[in-house]
């Protein structure tokens, strides 16, 4: 699966970093700085999303439940995972779980999704939504809210943000 990971990000640098050779207008130079830019970004978010989540493996084998279960979770949104593309590992963020010897998601998460859901986020909108430091709840990330018990306050702002669908 790695392997697999590795070739499409070849893939895709090959794709993204091809420019003409008869590229001698400065617009075409632009656009392939800015696709060479959006790359770099998307790699960036991949290896932070990979270390602030747990393999799909990992976290069955933690919650002792089976794959089927698993995408139950996911499928009535009691779990976030995200994927990056489709077929690619799913991976589950650390956030979404209660802290304590079991591995269990977190009680309230089924309103957290529900809100995230009015508000159009997608599991990454959401994943990065959580674990960055927000102005309106004192500068600390939603994630460290829902871990002290205050996922209510967490809920209201992500029901105010009014993303939407981008």
């Amino acid at each position: 699966q790695l392997a697999e990971e590795r070739h499409r990000v070849g893939e895709l640098v090959d794709q993204f970093a091809e420019v003409s050779e008869a590229a001698d207008h400065p617009r075409q130079w632009s656009l392939a700085e800015a696709r060479t830019r959006n790359l770099e970004r998307i790699l960036r978010d991949q290896a932070r999303v990979a270390n602030e989540t747990v393999s799909a493996a990992t976290l069955r084998e933690g919650m002792q439940v089976s794959r089927q279960r698993l995408h139950q979770l996911v499928s009535q949104n009691r779990l976030v995972a995200i994927q990056f593309s489709e077929g690619g590992p799913t991976r589950f963020p650390f956030w979404q779980f209660s802290t304590g010897a079991s591995v269990r998601p977190h009680d309230r998460l089924p309103a957290l999704l529900a809100a995230a859901s009015e508000q159009g986020m997608d599991p990454l909108t959401l994943h990065f939504f959580m674990v960055e430091p927000n102005d309106r709840l004192g500068g600390r990330a939603p994630h460290e809210l829902m871990a002290d018990s205050q996922i209510d306050q967490v809920i209201d702002v992500l029901a105010s943000t009014g993303l939407g669908s981008f």
